[in-house]
């Protein structure tokens, strides 16, 4: 980052890239104010909240390093976020001209907010573009006037999270990289040497899932040096309080020694709203609010308001694509318990950058028709990948066998052969990894639950 002209910091699930980015601001201010030398440094993001988020991690940090009146930090315009509210201050657009002098400055705001200032702002000595992964090349260059002639610019990211909206078609770029649609940081880092990166930097330590979690991303997309930072994160598993024994294919699933499940439904054909699932997946949130511990207290949720509102946000959450089937979830939710605070039941839009104990994952679609009809949204690899990393000790997987069976004619789709190439090494990874059983389920003739369950040594 401080020999570069241009670094990417490419930041895994559960890698840190908020705080390996706040570190280094800090770490670099406090080099250059030994030094006597000015430093200016810009976060923009095209979110507010991917830029108040950074700022206040800065903030938190300020006094470790011994920075505490030596580096003011304002956000743009105004602030979005309750985090934001609480620790950082707003630089108005008719005072943006009396910060030129500082010698330290730590500026934040989104790539407009900085495009509005470009005049009455000083230059930037440093530049980090956060989520740079769903920002497209027009999108920077709204900011990167702010950088001065011999600046260094950083483009922190993941392009095999969710990439940017991209709004119509285009051609396929020739090479088969990700062309100027796609997002600036999946352009460059395509076109870095894998095998000797001149500007991209990985970040491989993983501070949230433990090993087996780890292990299907490691071996699929980012390398096997991609792995949990400490033994204890390594062997993180859900604690369960006894309980009476449930049906037999949730106390399968269940099992905390298997911290990834795949269940495929047979038997089913629906399109978006998939009932037979919805209730599965609101029987087994139901067992794990009865039977999950908190991690932080060892103990069972309470049975209060705080108590569905913990569970929600730091023991389960549920991912679902559409819309339909998130109604249809919560629908069989309000059957299984009556809830203080509302379930954390939502697309996976919703979910990117949060993380909960347990995760259950229900794709809901097994109409072969509907599936071809948004192959590119249903079998979106990165939306898969996104939520089978979210949880920090289990992740359960609801897939209707159509989904794994589909027509010869969706491997004409690039994006979409690549989502199911990725759906089917989830497959092959549970089947080598464990162990594989078939239910049929009480009430639901003709319809049968593969349960494939695995687990990593």
């Amino acid at each position: 980052m401080t020999e570069n002209r241009l670094t990417l910091v490419w930041g895994p699930p559960g890698t840190g890239k908020t705080h390996f980015l706040a570190t280094a601001i800090l770490s670099l201010v406090k080099a250059r104010r030994a030094h006597g030398e000015r430093i200016r440094v810009g976060v923009a993001a095209f979110t507010h909240a991917a830029v108040e988020n950074l700022l206040v991690k800065v903030q938190g940090s300020v006094d470790a390093f011994g920075l505490t009146a030596g580096l003011p930090i304002y956000k743009l315009r105004d602030i979005r976020t309750a985090g934001g509210e609480r620790s950082l201050e707003v630089l108005p657009h008719d005072r943006a001209e009396t910060v030129v002098g500082y010698p330290a400055l730590l500026l934040g705001g989104t790539v407009h907010g900085f495009a509005k200032l470009e005049k009455s702002l000083p230059s930037l000595d440093l530049l980090i573009v956060d989520e740079a992964s769903q920002m497209r090349a027009a999108e920077l260059a709204m900011v990167l006037p702010m950088l001065r002639q011999g600046g260094r610019l950083v483009l922190a990211g993941d392009d095999l999270q969710l990439p940017p909206v991209v709004q119509g078609a285009y051609p396929a770029p020739v090479d088969g990289l990700p062309g100027l649609e796609d997002s600036v940081f999946a352009y460059l880092r395509h076109r870095d040497d894998p095998s000797r990166p001149v500007y991209t930097c990985q970040l491989q330590e993983n501070w949230r899932m433990n090993r087996t979690l780890s292990r299907f991303p490691a071996e699929t997309l980012y390398g096997t040096g991609y792995a949990p930072a400490t033994d204890a994160i390594s062997g993180r598993r859900i604690a369960l309080a006894p309980g009476s024994p449930g049906e037999e294919w949730m106390e399968w699933v269940l099992d905390p020694a298997y911290p990834l499940v795949l269940c495929v439904l047979e038997g089913v054909r629906t399109t978006v709203e998939n009932r037979v699932e919805a209730a599965l997946a609101a029987r087994l949130a139901g067992a794990l609010r009865e039977r999950l511990l908190d991690p932080g207290s060892g103990e069972r949720y309470p049975a209060t308001e705080d108590g569905d509102y913990r569970f929600w946000r730091h023991g389960l959450f549920i991912v679902s694509p559409h819309h339909a089937q998130i109604g249809a979830i919560k629908s069989s939710l309000a059957g299984v318990r009556a809830w203080k605070y509302p379930p954390f039941v939502d697309t996976v839009d919703k979910m990117q950058g949060q993380e909960a104990e347990s995760a259950i994952i229900s794709y809901g679609v097994s109409d072969v028709e509907t599936a071809l009809r948004e192959a590119e949204f249903i079998y979106s690899r990165n939306r898969l990948n996104v939520s089978l990393t979210r949880s920090r000790a289990k992740c359960v997987v609801f897939l209707p066998r159509p989904l794994l069976e589909p027509p010869l004619e969706l491997v004409q789709n690039e994006k979409a052969a690549a989502g199911l190439r990725h759906m089917l090494d989830l497959q092959e990874f549970c089947r080598a990894h464990g162990e594989k059983r078939t239910f049929d389920l009480d009430g639901e003739e003709g319809v049968r639950l593969t349960v494939m369950r695995a687990r990593v040594e």
